[in-house]
């Protein structure tokens, strides 16, 4: 059903924006941006120093653990496959 405004003709219905139109490049842009001096920024600016400072020490801890149990499996599995018996 064409609807007509008086005296101009039909009403040209507004087409619906496709999703890359609306995000424009700030799609891809956005995802990059976040890099650690960035998100540190951020923290320092919108959040109260206790809270930061608590959540960076309830994290860090268990992170440093993992990354330790990483490194000495790397190490492990590098003095398997070389053969090495001298290293302690």
């Amino acid at each position: 059903m064409k609807r007509y405004a008086p005296d101009r003709g039909p009403v040209k219905q507004p087409t619906r924006p496709k999703l890359l139109q609306v995000m424009g490049p700030g799609l891809i842009t956005g995802a990059s941006d976040d890099d650690p001096g960035g998100i540190a920024g951020n923290l320092r600016e919108h959040y109260p120093r206790w809270l930061s400072t608590s959540v960076v020490g309830f994290t860090l801890p268990p992170v440093l653990r993992i990354l330790g149990w990483v490194a000495t499996g790397v190490m492990a599995a590098t003095v398997v496959a070389m053969g090495v018996t001298w290293v302690v």
